[in-house]
């Protein structure tokens, strides 16, 4: 994608295979073309949720400065619309939990997110209103279900709060 200048393209590949990428981690090689499209990417919206995807790919690699490195580059950006500022708040967190790297900020960014969600909207009950979720609705409750579960476990690990944390 990079020598055919269209690293955005490399980058939205990235994103829409994201459950997949973040439970199978890619080959070498093709992290390090990964890393390269992302690198390149123009779009700063863009290049910061890619960011966020790459974090958590690179800690899955085990490497941890680079991938706290380009979450830290995913937080940066000031574009982003709310939900996708929730992503990669999340990405962001995960990569911090797992790694144990400035767990201090893990609880706060986990609040960002949720804030930034919103409420949770009311279930749609009946066959005809499972039949209208979309994929965004099916992203977003991705989205809201890893983010309580982070919160889950932080509340449990670390304040020792199990009833508070199965809740959740």
């Amino acid at each position: 994608a990079v020598e055919d200048e269209v690293p955005h393209e490399a980058s939205e590949l990235l994103l829409a295979l994201r459950r997949c990428l973040e439970d199978v981690e890619p080959p070498a090689e093709g992290l390090v073309h990964a890393r390269r499209a992302v690198e390149a990417t123009v779009d700063p919206v863009l290049a910061a949720q890619a960011h966020g995807l790459l974090a958590s790919m690179l800690y899955a690699a085990g490497q941890l400065d680079a991938a706290l490195s380009n979450a830290e580059r995913a937080l940066a950006c000031a574009h982003l619309a709310p939900h996708q500022r929730a992503r990669v708040l999340q990405a962001a967190a995960r990569v911090r939990w797992r790694s144990r790297a400035g767990i201090d900020r893990v609880e706060p960014m986990l609040d960002e997110a949720e804030r930034l969600l919103g409420p949770a909207p009311a279930s749609a009950i009946g066959a005809a209103g499972a039949m209208a979720r979309t994929a965004l609705d099916a992203a977003e409750c991705e989205l809201r279900a890893s983010v309580a579960a982070l919160k889950a476990f932080v509340t449990i690990r670390e304040h020792r709060r199990l009833e508070e944390g199965e809740r959740l």
